[in-house]
């Protein structure tokens, strides 16, 4: 389930345009609704431009095969 993962997105980004995160999922398919779901949360967050200038600096979606990689 990607909103849980969206939540804590939103909720460590939306102090400081600094601030950053990381997240791994093992597809594609994740990554996407992961992006859908933080979008979706955004529509309703008052510092919705902040975590959005966060997460375009400072944001990496990683997409493994394995957890070795």
């Amino acid at each position: 389930d990607p909103d849980p993962v969206a939540a804590e997105l939103n909720c460590q980004t939306d102090h400081d345009p600094a601030n950053g995160g990381l997240v791994v999922v093992f597809s594609a398919r994740a990554g996407d609704a992961l992006l859908a779901a933080v979008e979706a949360r955004l529509a309703d967050l008052p510092r919705a431009d902040t975590v959005r200038q966060a997460l375009a600096q400072n944001g990496f979606l990683v997409v493994v095969r394995t957890l070795d990689e």
